[in-house]
């Protein structure tokens, strides 16, 4: 029986090639996480919390950041570590690491009330202290950093490039996630250091959203079920690797070119798409095109596993009929790729570029064989995306509304089908355990349409969820003046709020935009293009 974490999957765009050419066929590397029974317990986790507490954080922030962490510390197992640094122009430890006893977690909770914002934002000094303050991993643990600013670094090292570098460094051993918070941290910055580290980006808007956000991110970790993973591609004789689509950290090593991969949570999926230049052979039949090597740990283990795929294709008279899937597969690595390059374009100021870009892979996605719009697939919800940022593009935003919507947008990842601004459905038991700990009791309560196509329909409230005009939307909304991802109700501290998603159309209660989150009040009207809804008590 097959006890791997992992599923290695590896297809190509067309597998018939004709024969006496040199063809253009993309590779696709598709990995599949689970959770297998070996791996039903969690190993545990020693996590390093690293607070910015520079001046900018001043009053709510950091009053809502210290409740966070007060909360978050007392929802690890007893088994686990956990340790605190802060950081300014200089970083300190705060609390060493150790086991999550009551007297470790009373101490905790005093020193981190007792934080004071000044200062500068050192943020490669918060790193190095908690990287130096995590021994030498035990063989069953997971090392994880939780790193929270809401600035720009501006002492040491402070580049996107510079610190995803020094990142690098922690790993295999150590993952990291970031949370951005509110208006003006560097989500350029945070957005690197979390794919360095095989974790996530967080983005909080609001210091309400702070111990969700924390409580997700520790939830993200504890999911994970493999890490240190990296993909190997050897070409053989008359085959080119052109480039890796829609990845950057990539690498030439003794086995051909690498592609560094997100450590895996149970239920996820990655995947690594290459464009190959093939000489293929004038003699008829199959001949062999690269080898594919998979090296991953299980979570918290130090033994490096491996998983071998040769892949070969065929010469013939003419070339064959193509892949459908694998076609999908290199149209959803496209489109990533596309939205990173008109983000770059958009920080330019280049706003019509970046839209003239995002519609010419709508028109190419729209291409692909049995392709149907708004069928909720993986590569109907891309097009949806792309769509919605080529009209925020258009409407040439301004740089304040821009970065919210760019910092939105960074946590989408279409081509590991990470669509959806709530994933509590897909967490395991211990995340969503941690999650409903923070969210705690909340009101049974509903959504009843009065207007628009939701006339008539209830929709009872659960912790999280989205509302948007696309399937996969846990509210769907389908209303043309409605984005794909709309709006969001979550509950806080025994009620509900609305955040408007920062897309292309506002969120109304009560016919005022949102701009920031809105306590929902029994009888409120909120409105999502021509459709509104009523917010009842039950």
């Amino acid at each position: 029986m097959n006890d791997s974490p992992l599923n290695l999957g590896v297809a190509l765009t067309y597998e018939q090639l004709t024969a006496g050419r040199t063809v253009d066929v993309h590779l696709v590397a598709t990995l599949d996480a689970q959770q297998r029974e070996s791996d039903q317990i969690r190993p545990p986790m020693s996590v390093i919390f690293v607070l910015d507490v520079s001046g900018s954080m001043t009053g709510p922030p950091i009053e809502h950041v210290t409740l966070s962490v007060d909360k978050l510390v007392g929802l690890l197992e007893p088994h686990d570590r956990v340790g605190i640094v802060a950081f300014s122009s200089k970083a300190t430890e705060v609390a060493a690491l150790a086991p999550v006893t009551a007297e470790h977690l009373a101490l905790i909770r005093r020193r981190v009330r007792r934080l004071v914002a000044n200062g500068t934002t050192h943020i490669e000094d918060g790193l190095r202290t908690a990287r130096a303050m995590l021994p030498e991993r035990e063989r069953h643990e997971r090392q994880v950093i939780l790193l929270l600013s809401d600035g720009a670094p501006n002492e040491g090292r402070a580049t996107p490039s510079e610190l995803g570098e020094l990142v690098r460094e922690f790993r295999p051993d150590v993952g990291l996630s970031t949370l951005g918070y509110g208006a003006h941290h560097n989500e350029d910055v945070l957005g690197r250091m979390a794919e360095a580290g095989g974790g996530l980006y967080h983005f909080v808007p609001d210091p309400r959203e702070c111990d969700y956000e924390f409580a997700r991110a520790i939830g993200q970790q504890g999911d994970i079920v493999a890490e240190g993973i990296e993909l190997a591609f050897r070409p053989r004789a008359g085959v080119d690797i052109v480039r890796a689509i829609g990845r950057s950290r990539t690498r030439v090593g003794a086995d051909g070119l690498i592609v560094d991969m997100p450590d895996q949570a149970a239920g996820g999926q990655s995947v690594a798409v290459l464009h190959l230049s093939v000489h293929v052979p004038t003699e008829l039949g199959p001949f062999d095109l690269l080898d594919v090597t998979l090296r991953y740990r299980r979570a918290g283990r130090d033994k490096s596993l491996t998983l071998r795929a040769p892949v070969s294709a065929y010469a013939a008279a003419q070339i064959g009929p193509p892949d459908t899937a694998a076609l999908r597969r290199v149209m959803l690595a496209r489109a990533d790729s596309s939205r990173a390059e008109a983000r770059a374009q958009a920080d330019r100021g280049q706003f019509e570029s970046a839209a003239a870009s995002l519609r010419a892979v709508i028109s190419e996605i729209r291409g692909v064989p049995g392709f149907i719009e708004g069928d909720g697939s993986p590569l109907g919800e891309a097009c949806e995306l792309l769509l919605d940022e080529a009209m925020a593009m258009e409407r040439r935003p301004s740089q304040e509304a821009y970065r919210a919507f760019k910092r939105g947008s960074m946590t989408i990842n279409v081509s590991t089908q990470n669509t959806d601004a709530s994933q509590i459905r897909k967490l395991s038991e211990v995340s969503q355990k941690i999650i409903v700990d923070i969210v705690g009791n909340f009101p049974r309560a509903e959504l009843i349409g009065i207007s628009g196509k939701v006339a008539g329909r209830r929709f009872p409230l659960a912790a999280d969820q989205v509302l948007g005009r696309t399937p996969t939307a846990d509210i769907q909304v389908t209303d043309a003046a409605v984005s794909r991802k709309h709006a969001r109700i979550y509950a806080h501290k025994g009620l509900f709020l609305i955040a408007d998603l920062h897309s292309t159309n506002p969120t109304f209660v009560n016919e005022e935009p949102v701009s920031a989150p809105v306590e929902l009040c029994e009888g409120d009207l909120v409105r999502l293009g021509d459709c509104v809804l009523r917010y009842c008590l039950r």
